[in-house]
């Protein structure tokens, strides 16, 4: 029970990270099209 719990966390925080690396790559992807549209200026 705890084994499955402790997977069941894993596999959800990875999915979480990596949503996050997604995030990221489409912010650096958007501000590399539209300089100063994100604020990195």
């Amino acid at each position: 029970m705890i084994i499955a719990f402790l997977s069941r966390v894993l596999r959800s925080f990875s999915l979480i990270r990596d949503s996050i690396r997604d995030g990221a790559e489409l912010h650096r992807a958007m501000s590399l099209k539209h300089p100063g549209l994100m604020g990195s200026e």
